[in-house]
């Protein structure tokens, strides 16, 4: 078996079908197909097992619902492909994408990393990152560094060789709702022998109107400081890469953004100005992010203009101008 395709699926009953349908009319047949039921209430499981009576790659796991890692976990479990691939249940991979990576996959890399879609409605762009290499090969620190300047990722944009998974026993963080896919993504960096890139795009990454990223989470405050201090540990293994520390820096002021952009959402429980302002000082002033704020000109130029903007005025003491301009946004957006 050559790759083993993961699929959390929880209540996907509108595109669980076309998702495995793209797997399906791969070229490369040596897949199988694991499809993990996290505890749907609508007909997924239904569909499901209907697909895996048609397919015998398919195989369908399902349990009470813990969660997207506990999900992941349990495929990683069962698979028995030389390669593990994860996939979205309501996103699709493009039909040439395992036989661009089959010829990679005989020079036995430990990650193959690859461009994507970014599919909205009917648009569609491409994401490329890597452009201005040469070939397909590239330092574990260059790709790092490149991976955490993105100021977040996924496990999605990769294939990894289940030997060193589970040799190195890397998982996915139960519990946590956000970070957890780039958590696995960057510690798979970096007990990684030989990394390649490949500068194809081959995976839809589906942003839908109903998308998490546009919902007030609860949990974003602790899951982004837990993960922010993860990182800052990570970076220090790297001590002798500039790039690397500062982009971990980096990410933890995107963090903040991110904390006080979730409370400025409608169905935050801050309602007013006057709440939301007392919020987001008092995340100010955690010792993680004012470290971070605090060094945030050692990386403005790498920084997109318009976050280092909203950086820049919690530096100067105007979060203010941060929590009425997330206010506005989400008003004029819902």
């Amino acid at each position: 078996m050559l790759i083993s395709v993961i699929i959390p699926v929880y209540n996907a009953e509108k595109t669980i079908r076309k998702c495995v349908e793209s797997i399906q009319i791969q070229d490369i047949k040596e897949i199988e197909i694991i499809l993990v039921n996290d505890g749907s209430t609508d007909e997924s499981l239904k569909i499901c097992r209907e697909l895996e009576a048609e397919d015998t790659r398919i195989k369908v796991l399902t349990g009470k619902n813990q969660g997207v890692s506990s999900a992941r976990n349990k495929g990683i479990k069962e698979a028995r492909g030389e390669y593990l691939a994860f996939i979205d249940a309501d996103d699709l991979i493009d039909q040439q994408m395992f036989q661009s990576l089959y010829d990679q996959m005989k020079k036995n890399p430990d990650i193959i990393v690859f461009d994507y879609y970014e599919w909205k409605g009917n648009e569609c762009k491409e994401k490329h990152r890597f452009d201005d290499l040469e070939g397909d090969e590239i330092s574990k620190e260059d790709l790092i560094k490149r991976m955490i300047w993105q100021l977040g990722g996924t496990c999605w944009q990769a294939v990894y060789r289940r030997e060193m998974i589970l040799k190195r026993q890397i998982d996915f963080v139960v519990g946590r709702t956000i970070c957890e896919d780039y958590q696995f993504f960057l510690e798979s960096l970096r007990c990684s022998k030989k990394s390649l890139i490949c500068k194809k795009c081959l995976y839809y990454y589906h942003i839908s109107e109903s998308s998490t990223t546009g919902k007030y989470m609860p949990n974003l405050e602790k899951d982004k400081r837990e993960f922010s201090r993860w990182l800052l540990e990570y970076a220090k293994e790297f001590d002798d890469h500039k790039e690397i520390i500062e982009g971990a820096e980096a990410y933890c002021a995107m963090s903040l953004l991110y904390t006080i952009y979730n409370v400025c959402k409608k169905k935050s429980p801050y309602r007013t100005y006057r709440q939301r302002m007392r919020y987001s000082k008092q995340q100010v002033s955690q010792r993680i992010y004012k470290d971070a704020i605090r060094r945030s000109g050692e990386f403005r130029k790498k920084m997109p203009v318009m976050y280092y903007l909203q950086v820049l005025s919690i530096r100067y003491h105007m979060v203010w101008m941060d929590v009425v301009y997330y206010s506005y946004i989400k008003k004029i957006t819902g």
